[in-house]
């Protein structure tokens, strides 16, 4: 299987029904690279985001999945900074002593 060329990428992508954010030159070039590449990095998605001017959680994820519709890997590279997620403590039951 041959790479796709990044025309060939743009228009795999224009026949996707695209949210108004991917007008931005950032957005088009990033879902480009993904179509090439197969995957993009967390803070490029972050700034393209911020230079197309996607503020919003809805649009965002609307732009997220576009990523997903063209199988384009979101992958971590340690710049999110989500919380870790709760340790929770196991809960011990103190046996009763009997009177």
């Amino acid at each position: 299987m041959t790479p796709k060329t990044t025309a060939t990428a743009a228009k795999a992508a224009t026949a996707t029904t695209l949210p108004a954010g991917f007008e931005h030159d950032a957005l088009k070039s990033l879902l480009a690279q993904g179509t090439t590449k197969g995957y993009v990095e967390l803070a490029q998605v972050r700034a393209g985001l911020e230079a197309a001017g996607v503020s919003t959680v809805t649009a965002q994820k609307k732009v997220l999945r576009v990523f997903n519709d063209q199988a384009i890997e979101v992958r971590d590279d340690g710049t999110s900074k989500a919380a870790p997620a709760k340790k929770t403590a196991a809960k011990t039951t103190a046996a009763k002593a009997a009177p």
